[in-house]
């Protein structure tokens, strides 16, 4: 529970830089959107503001100027800016340093909370894989000497493969 605080404390003190570049980038989009000439044409020029556009929908929809979406236009530059490629080549960057980070942190809270040398317990066996295994197939594990449902290399790879099979079908 106290690891669960830490890593939220730390998570959000680690927010901020991530937080100011992003202001950053987002106080660039603001400086700069009058000096961008695909939003000035659209928003400035008459000859390419008063094209009309066809209607969006097939239905009961008018015609329409383009200079209508002069502020959607905006309002996507304050976003995708050219500063976006640096907040996305820092973001990388801060995730790797936020996990090295957080490895050292929750190494110091584990010695400082005298659970350095705990092991996590063990789940207990599902009763589902349980009664589906035959107790002739139980083995003693060399490791944990706990006597442990055994399900054979082969059977595992089949296992796998269908799963396997299953998830690249939906993914198609």
């Amino acid at each position: 529970m106290g690891f669960y605080f830490a890593w939220m404390e730390f998570y959000t003190l680690m927010l901020l830089p991530a937080m100011i570049v992003g202001l950053i980038c987002i106080i660039y989009g603001l400086a700069s959107v009058g000096t961008h000439i695909p939003v000035n044409e659209l928003c400035l020029d008459k000859e390419i503001g008063d094209i009309v556009m066809c209607p969006i929908c097939e239905r009961r929809c008018p015609y329409w100027f383009l200079k209508e979406s002069c502020t959607p236009a905006k309002a996507t530059y304050l976003i995708d800016n050219p500063a976006t490629i640096c907040f996305a080549t820092f973001m990388a960057l801060w995730s790797s340093l936020f996990l090295i980070l957080w490895k050292r942190k929750q190494t110091i809270l584990s010695w400082n909370f005298d659970t350095y040398y705990v092991t996590e317990q063990e789940e207990p066996v599902r009763p589902e894989l349980e009664a589906q295994i035959k107790p002739d197939k139980w083995k003693i594990n060399p490791v944990t000497q706990v006597n442990e449902p055994y399900v054979s290399p082969w059977r595992r790879m089949l296992q796998s493969m269908v799963s396997g099979s299953v998830i690249i079908f939906m993914v198609l």
